[in-house]
């Protein structure tokens, strides 16, 4: 039996791999001479640049205005290309990078305009190399209250528990 990955479109023919009949945007599904399905994911780089690129929406990747500027060019750089300011500021206006855009539009497009001829393997590597010397990369914070009732976040990291007041 045949099954998608993911929301694919079973029964159309893909470009990504031979004998493919469903992809989506992260996935093949083929069946192969033997009846064998085979399903081809893109590299880890690019899913922890998505996972990155939620985050950094919605507000769980916590980090300056400026690195999120420079992390929203490298997503950019990585679904449209090189820098063009007329499709760059459409496509922008369709999707949603960071909280309050609009506000950083400026300084993501500057930023951008410097990426020229950066493939989008290289900018999703980038995205993970900005991401992982942020101090609060990988913590998670869930609201807590201490025995008088005050109200706290608790973290789990790999140096242990944080407490934050």
């Amino acid at each position: 039996m045949l099954s998608a990955v993911g929301p694919g479109c079973l029964g159309t023919v893909c470009s990504m791999q031979p004998g493919c009949v469903s992809s989506s945007t992260w996935g093949c599904v083929s069946q192969g001479a033997l009846g064998l399905t085979s399903v081809f994911l893109p590299p880890p780089s690019y899913l922890f640049a998505l996972q990155l690129k939620r985050d950094l929406l919605e507000e769980r990747l916590t980090c300056t205005d400026t690195t999120a500027a420079l992390l929203a060019s490298h997503l950019l750089q990585a679904e449209v290309g090189d820098y063009d300011e007329a499709l760059d500021r459409e496509h922008l206006r369709a999707r949603e990078y960071v909280p309050r855009q609009e506000r950083a539009l400026h300084r993501i497009l500057a930023s951008h305009r410097e990426l020229a001829g950066q493939t989008p393997a290289e900018s999703d590597f980038q995205v993970l190399e900005i991401a992982r010397k942020l101090d609060m990369y990988g913590i998670r914070f869930h609201s807590a209250s201490d025995r008088e009732g005050a109200k706290i976040k608790l973290a789990v990291s790999h140096t242990g528990v944080l407490v934050f007041q």
